[in-house]
């Protein structure tokens, strides 16, 4: 151990210089007549910057090691190959050059400090995990290599974070810019920007990433805005682990672009508002690339804006992967709605109540299910072999509804589920249809084919002329009642 020494200098050392034992200096110096320093000591401190400038390998930290640099320091003049282990902690910047991990290394720098990667970094399968108000990786494209977890996190929990910008914002952002996103070659297991307790802001220009990407601000009063692309279609094929995940404060993430996979799951574990007049994509085949896709979940409510201007959302999760709205809370449209475009999914369930300006159901490959109360203006279905079912309790459709799809058709589960079609309906599926509710219309025509009663069921068109005509094909009752009335005892308004 070395203590109460004001300047340690290393120099005219041909081998290795090893400092396995604590070391506490106020000034370190290591000048390029030392070949090889091991600097390993757990609880070792420098007070001052100290410039490494060794021309052979530079070891720091070990397995359980802490060390503190107070006043930072810089790798970038060491002529071989820097290694770090352990944890290494800093009140200034911190500047690497080549750099390898031999095992999980945590790198944290006090607030407002940048951490500085100028040459190759080399993780291996390593945790790395980097806490720093910026970050810079400059090594140039691909140079930040590894095949374990990536975490690049902000000291400070209440500073914002910018994704995907061309150059840095200012000392007010963490920034991880586009020339910092196309350093981080293929190969991380995750990449994770952010804290689990931030608090500040995250707006995302545009961004692209080869891997997994966890965008994390989920603290009160947190945000999250995306204002340009989000995806993981960097890699060099269709990465079908590159998946999405957007962790916000529950209140709310904000999409003014599209996110795209390739294969891979989208997951935003907050509520979602679309951006004012926008028409957003998430889509997880790659513009169909890869036609199985893979599941999207949003699980918070789902929501125009406010005065906004016809907001549509649209799905595209393929043939083997599953929809899920409102799988934690929340209500869909229940503020502001929207307009909503199934294109394909593996099964699509919105869990909460709906409200939407258009419901276009295009095709899926399972059931698309509403699991609580709809209320619809418009609803357009597919000639598509997708199932379709409605549960809730109340269910609202303004105008005219045409059920074309192929598969099977259920509205209701109780003999007290509601169904008004304000504009009538037709129903010309050729799958089994179920009836399990009480069905009506405002003077208009109600048309089904072979249908199954669920409960007991009622269908009243409250006829006011002969337009509200009731319409049915063969009847399987199952012990249940069917009331069939057109009201008003208006002539030729017909069963």
């Amino acid at each position: 151990a070395i203590s109460g020494v004001t300047t340690l200098t290393l120099s005219n050392v041909g081998g290795t210089a090893t400092l396995s034992g604590d070391v506490d200096v106020t000034t370190l110096t290591v000048g390029n007549t030392v070949a090889n320093l091991a600097f390993t000591g757990n609880g070792s401190s420098v007070t001052n910057a100290v410039t490494f400038a060794n021309d052979g390998t530079l070891s720091l930290g070990g397995s359980g090691v802490s060390q503190s640099f107070t006043g930072g320091f810089s790798t970038s003049s060491v002529g071989g190959t820097c290694s770090v282990v352990g944890t290494l902690s800093g009140s200034d910047d911190f500047t690497f050059g080549e750099l390898s991990l031999d095992s999980s290394t945590t790198l944290s720098l006090a607030a407002g400090k940048v951490l500085t990667f100028s040459d190759e970094l080399d993780s291996g399968s390593n945790t790395l995990t980097v806490t720093a108000d910026e970050i810079n990786f400059t090594g140039g494209t691909n140079s930040v290599v590894g095949t374990g977890t990536l975490s690049l996190k902000p000291l400070t929990t209440s500073q914002n974070i910018t994704v995907g910008a061309v150059s840095d914002s200012g000392s007010n952002s963490f920034d991880i810019i586009d020339s910092d996103i196309a350093a981080i070659k293929e190969g991380f297991s995750s990449i994770t920007l952010g804290t689990s307790d931030g608090t500040g802001s995250v707006t995302i220009s545009s961004a692209s990433f080869k891997d997994a990407v966890v965008i994390q601000m989920p603290g009160n009063g947190a945000a999250v805005t995306i204002n340009g692309q989000l995806d993981t279609l960097s890699s060099t094929a269709n990465n079908t682990s590159a998946s999405i995940t957007i962790i916000g404060p529950g209140s709310t993430t904000t999409l003014n672009e599209d996110i795209i996979t390739a294969g891979a799951a989208i997951d935003i574990r907050d509520s979602v508002v679309i951006g004012s007049g926008a028409n957003i994509l998430l889509d997880t085949t790659n513009g169909g690339a890869v036609s199985a896709g893979a599941a999207i979940d949003i699980e918070g409510s789902l929501n125009g804006t406010s005065g906004g201007s016809a907001e549509t959302l649209r799905f595209n999760a393929g043939t083997g992967g599953a929809v899920t709205i409102n799988s934690s809370s929340g209500t869909t449209g229940g503020t502001d709605p929207l307009n909503i475009t199934v294109i394909n999914s593996g099964g699509t369930t919105f869990n909460q109540s709906t409200s939407a300006l258009t419901i276009d159901l295009q095709n899926t490959n399972g059931t698309i299910l509403f699991e609580d109360s709809t209320t619809v203006t418009t609803l357009t279905t597919d000639l598509a072999g997708y199932n379709l079912s409605f549960t809730g309790s109340t269910n609202t459709f303004t105008n005219a509804v045409s059920f074309l799809n192929t598969g099977t058709l259920n509205l209701g589960n109780a003999a007290g589920d509601s169904f008004t079609f304000n504009g009538g309906v037709t129903e010309t599926t050729t799958d089994t249809v179920t009836l399990a509710s009480s069905i009506s219309s405002s003077n208009d025509a109600v048309s089904f084919g072979a249908v199954t009663l669920g409960s007991n069921v009622t269908i009243d068109t409250n006829a006011t002329d002969t337009t509200g005509d009731i319409t049915l094909g063969a009847v399987t009752g199952g012990s249940n009642t069917l009331t069939l009335t057109t009201e008003n005892n208006i002539s030729n308004a017909d069963i």
